[in-house]
């Protein structure tokens, strides 16, 4: 069986999928939620007040976490995440899971050199996908960085706050298929 995608391409995104069309609807229910929820508006809404900039940052994840096109293509994702599981697995045969987030950076066999490779992966990763998200249509690039915004750490924080809300929404209900949607997002974005 062939899956034919009949979906006129996106000129600014990747087309394929990543996922379950069920699975991304299910996804956008939940997320949906999520950020309609007070305490959720409240928390984006402190980002916004911060500057002008941020109020942009906050517009570009939700159009980001809504959407069910890719930012990065395919490959670039999966390479990359092929590398950090053979880098994974490595570190955990080395030292176990504490050892995969050592910020010691020794060399001494106990997983600094392979949570390297990993942090400076996902940091790749991540500025890749900033990059393509948040520079993609900017006019005034200049003047919007000069205002604080585009901070890499700023998109982080208000993403990871979504996702971790999205996983406690989704614990609650007992619910696993918008997080498999999630992790997907996440992979993209290298906010792991």
């Amino acid at each position: 069986s062939s899956n034919v995608d009949t979906a006129a391409p996106d000129t600014n995104h990747n087309p394929d999928m990543m996922y379950d069309v069920k699975h991304f609807d299910a996804y956008r229910e939940a997320m949906t939620a999520v950020m309609s929820h007070d305490k959720m508006q409240r928390t984006l809404s402190k980002f916004e007040k911060k500057n002008d900039a941020n109020v942009k940052l906050v517009a570009k994840l939700k159009e980001w976490v809504l959407s069910d096109h890719r930012i990065i293509d395919k490959e670039v994702v999966g390479d990359r995440w092929n590398n950090l599981e053979k880098h994974w697995r490595e570190g955990w045969m080395v030292g176990g899971a504490s050892s995969l987030m050592d910020d010691s950076g020794s060399s001494d066999n106990n997983g600094g050199p392979v949570s390297n490779v990993m942090k400076s992966e996902l940091k790749a990763q991540n500025e890749l996908f900033q990059s393509k998200l948040l520079h993609a249509d900017d006019d005034d690039e200049e003047e919007y960085n000069q205002e604080g915004g585009k901070d890499p750490q700023t998109f982080n924080q208000m993403a990871q706050l979504l996702f971790t809300a999205l996983g406690r929404y989704c614990a609650e209900r007992a619910r696993s298929v918008p997080m498999e949607v999630a992790w997907y997002k996440v992979k993209e974005s290298g906010l792991v």
